[in-house]
C-alpha cells in the first residue's frame, strides 16, 4: 500500500491524491536516472521534469522529502537535509564560475566552482530565491520569496532581501526546543 505523504492540498480525493503520489515518483524517479544519475538519495523527493541541473563535481545529495517547485535550477554542488520545501522558480547558482583573469576574456578565463552549498533539515525556501553556492542554510530556517542569499543562514532564522538579511526568528528558544521535541517524538 502506498502511503499519501501530508503536504497534499485539504479536500482532495484519496483517489486523486494516490494518483499524483504515484505520477511524482514516476516523474522524480526520471529526473534521477536522466538528469542526475550520479546523485545520493536517501527516502522520498518530489522533482520536477523541468529541474537543470549541472553539478561541477556530480556531487548532489537529498534526504528524505524534499521537494522542489517547477522551474529549479540547481547549477552547483549541493546537500539537502530532511523535510525541505523549495518553491518554484529558485536557483542554487555558483560562486565565481569564472575567475577573473588579466589578459584573458570570461569566456577563455579558467573556472572556480569548489563552493558547496548545504540546505539543513526543515527548511522553507520562498518563490524566486537565488542562493548562491558555499553557503549553509541552517536547520529550521525560512528564505523569504525573492532573496539573493549570498551568506550563511542562523538556524530558525527568516531571512529575506537582497542581500538576505536577518529579519527575526521563527520560533524563540522555548518554541524551538519544543518543535524539536515533537518532531522528533514524530520520528520514533
Amino acid at each position: 500500500m502506498i502511503k499519501v505523504d501530508s503536504n497534499i492540498r485539504p479536500g482532495r480525493s484519496k483517489l486523486v491524491q494516490y494518483l499524483r503520489l504515484y505520477l511524482s515518483k514516476i516523474r522524480t524517479y526520471l529526473v534521477f536516472k536522466l538528469k542526475m544519475p550520479y546523485a545520493q538519495r536517501v527516502g522520498f523527493q518530489r522533482l520536477n521534469l523541468d529541474l537543470k541541473v549541472w553539478s561541477p563535481h556530480k556531487d548532489i545529495k537529498m534526504g528524505h522529502r524534499v521537494q522542489i517547485g517547477t522551474g529549479g535550477i540547481i547549477l552547483c554542488d549541493i546537500e539537502f537535509g530532511n523535510h525541505i520545501l523549495v518553491a518554484k522558480n529558485v536557483s542554487f547558482i555558483g560562486r565565481n564560475d569564472h575567475k577573473s583573469t588579466i589578459g584573458q576574456y570570461f569566456w577563455d578565463s579558467p573556472r572556480d566552482d569548489d563552493y558547496k552549498t548545504y540546505i539543513e533539515d526543515d527548511v522553507w525556501i520562498g518563490h524566486g530565491a537565488i542562493i548562491i553556492a558555499g553557503v549553509r542554510i541552517g536547520k529550521g530556517s525560512i528564505i523569504a520569496a525573492g532573496s539573493v542569499v549570498t551568506k550563511d543562514v542562523s538556524p530558525y532564522s527568516i531571512v529575506g532581501g537582497n542581500p538576505a538579511k536577518f529579519i527575526k526568528f521563527r520560533f524563540d528558544n522555548d518554541e524551538i526546543n519544543e518543535h524539536e521535541k515533537r518532531i522528533r517524538n514524530e520520528v520514533d
